[in-house]
C-alpha cells in the first residue's frame, strides 16, 4: 500500500476506521434529531465510520466553536472544531444553523445540565435525547413517551 495518494498527498490511516465503532454488536443510531426550531442536527459533514454525526454550536464565555458527536447512543466519540474542550467544564450548546439554545430539561447528578435534542420537529419533552453539558460526564438517556431508555436498559434489550 502506498503512503501517497494520486495527487502526491501523504495518507494518514485512521485507526478507528478499521475497527467496529464502540465495539458493540447492537447499535442504536440516531438518523434525525432537531433543535427547538426544527433544524435537523444530523450532518454528512461530520462522519463517524459510516454514520452521519450530530453537529452543534458550542460556547463558553467569548470562546465559540462546533462539536460533532457520534450518533451512536452510548458512544462517547466527539470532535471539537475551533474550540478546546476542558474536562469538567460546562458548555452552552445551540443549533449551528439558527443559534437557538438547546433547552435544559433538568439538572444532572454531576451538577451540569441535561440538554435536549428532539427526536422529531415538534418541541415535546416526550420524545428527546438528553445528555449532560459537562465535558467528561457520560450521563445520557432517551425519553420516548413514558419510557426512559438508559444505556443499562439498552444492553438488556
Amino acid at each position: 500500500m502506498s503512503i501517497f495518494d494520486k495527487k502526491g498527498m501523504l495518507i494518514f490511516p485512521n485507526p478507528k476506521k478499521h475497527r467496529p465503532i464502540c465495539d458493540e454488536e447492537k447499535l442504536l443510531v440516531f438518523t434525525e434529531c432537531y433543535c427547538p426550531n426544527g433544524h435537523n442536527l444530523i450532518t454528512k459533514n461530520a462522519r463517524f465510520n459510516e454514520f452521519d454525526g450530530i453537529l452543534l454550536k458550542i460556547s463558553k464565555g467569548e470562546k465559540t466553536g462546533q462539536i460533532a458527536l457520534s450518533p451512536v447512543y452510548g458512544c462517547e466519540l466527539r470532535v471539537a472544531i475551533g474550540i478546546e474542550l476542558t474536562e469538567g467544564t460546562q458548555y452552552n450548546l445551540s443549533c449551528p444553523e439558527c443559534d437557538a439554545a438547546l433547552p435544559i430539561f433538568s439538572k444532572c447528578h454531576c451538577g451540569g445540565d441535561i440538554f435536549a435534542l428532539f427526536l422529531d420537529k415538534e418541541v415535546k419533552f416526550d420524545s428527546f435525547i438528553g445528555a449532560c453539558n459537562r465535558v467528561g460526564c457520560a450521563n445520557s438517556y432517551i425519553q420516548i413517551g413514558k419510557e426512559l431508555i438508559t444505556s443499562a436498559r439498552l444492553e438488556a434489550i
